[in-house]
């Protein structure tokens, strides 16, 4: 049975599974390949997941956590005088 999706690929309101993403919309999302994604998870770095058999889902919430965590603030370069 498949779920109903909005959008982002998350599940509709109402489901249990509510706030979860299938993992080929995460990487439709993410613009990267399920292969991708695959080999995050076999090297535990990338985003949290639950497998349900052969099902993989994320957390969207989690996911953002992930996102969050991976955030780069550039260093400002010198500029010709500064301190």
């Amino acid at each position: 049975m498949q779920e109903q999706s909005d959008n982002d690929g998350a599940t509709a309101a109402g489901s249990v599974l509510f706030g979860w993403v299938e993992q080929i919309d995460l990487a439709r999302q993410l613009d990267v390949s399920e292969a991708t994604l695959r080999r995050w998870m076999a090297q535990r770095t990338g985003p949290p997941h639950v497998k349900i058999g052969r099902r993989v889902i994320y957390n969207v919430e989690s996911v953002r956590e992930w996102l969050r965590s991976r955030e780069v603030n550039p260093k400002r370069k010198r500029v010709h005088g500064d301190q």
